[in-house]
C-alpha cells in the first residue's frame, strides 16, 4: 500500500515542531507493517522525501555574496 505524499507532507507539516519526532514514528509504523519489502522500501523514501522537501521549506539560504 502506498502512502500520499501530500498526506505525509501536510502531517510533517502540522507535527508541532516535532518534524523528526513525526517522520520516526511514521517509518517505523512502515517498518513493522504488514506489506511487501519493497513497499516498506517505497513508503520510508516517500517520508524522507517530505522530510526533506519541509526542511528545504524551513530553513532559508543567505544569499550569496558577490
Amino acid at each position: 500500500m502506498k502512502i500520499d505524499p501530500n498526506f505525509v507532507l501536510k502531517f510533517l507539516r502540522e507535527s508541532d515542531g516535532s518534524h523528526y519526532a513525526t517522520a520516526i514514528g511514521i517509518i517505523r509504523n512502515e517498518i513493522h507493517a504488514k506489506h511487501s519489502p519493497f513497499s516498506k522500501i517505497r513508503n520510508v523514501k516517500i517520508v524522507l522525501d517530505a522530510l526533506d522537501t519541509l526542511h528545504n521549506e524551513l530553513i532559508q539560504y543567505p544569499p550569496d555574496e558577490r
